[in-house]
């Protein structure tokens, strides 16, 4: 799967993003948005923007507090607009239910993510063929 990953912490992303691709996923990690939509404005890790095409992701693991204006749950609508299936990976869980508001499918604590991560690509990979049908 291709998985997009939206966290402002650098060692967790770091944490995250080598779990995905030893799980053999590719993984995509940015920082926040400053623009949503199909082709939304990514601030990547370095501090720097680019564009990215959310439809090119199948699994988007999303953090509530990001970089920027724009929070998780801001960005989430576009995101399943573009057929993504959303998790949310709230430090604590604190704000993953704001970001099942917003339409994350699935939600974890951020610090049991990669305790779960199988389970939670797993149903998200469910999710998105039943969703496809």
């Amino acid at each position: 799967m291709n998985v997009l990953l939206i966290e402002d912490n650098c060692a967790k992303a770091t944490e995250i993003v080598n779990a995905v691709q030893a799980a053999g996923h590719t993984c995509n990690w940015i920082t926040g948005m400053v623009q949503v939509g199909e082709q939304a404005t990514a601030i990547l890790p370095s501090g720097n923007t680019g564009t990215i095409q959310l439809r090119e992701y199948e699994v988007a693991l999303v953090d509530g507090c990001l970089v920027g204006e724009l929070y998780g749950w801001d960005i989430v609508p576009s995101l399943v607009r573009c057929g993504v299936i959303c998790i949310g990976i709230s430090g604590g869980g604190d704000f993953n239910p704001d970001l099942r508001r917003a339409g994350a499918r699935l939600a974890c604590p951020k610090e049991r993510v990669i305790a779960n991560l199988g389970q939670l690509l797993g149903e998200a990979a469910t999710l998105r063929s039943a969703s496809s049908v």
